[in-house]
């Protein structure tokens, strides 16, 4: 019985036990881009760059959110305990989150880790 693509039965053997298949084998049958019996990995081109640099991006601007929201929430935690205070208004939550935006704002014009 044929395989889709017109791939041998032999072709799916070497697909499902970890290669990419058929092209793969060299003329003679050996596995081509295996060592120990591991894939190497193939070399970027440049979508795959490109996604790279995307993920590289979102990630440092999820961390940057998470920090800032952090520390927001301990300003605002601060300041409700100095003033003896257990509920917050809108405009505590504005203020903690504009002293997070200049105390982190500082921290990178000073290069300091964050």
């Amino acid at each position: 019985m044929g395989r889709p693509g017109g791939a041998s039965p032999a072709a799916a053997v070497r697909y499902t036990e970890g290669s990419a298949g058929p092209a793969d084998s060299g003329p003679d049958g050996a596995r081509q881009g295996v060592a120990d019996g591991r894939r190497l990995a193939a070399p970027y081109n440049g979508a795959d760059r490109h996604l790279a640099r995307v993920r590289e991006r979102h990630v440092r601007r999820s961390r940057a959110r998470t920090e800032l929201l952090q520390l927001s929430s301990d300003l605002l935690t601060a300041m409700l305990a100095v003033e003896g205070r257990t509920r917050a208004t809108l405009d505590d939550l504005e203020r903690a989150d504009a002293l997070a935006l200049l105390v982190l704002a500082r921290q990178r014009r000073r290069g300091a880790p964050h």
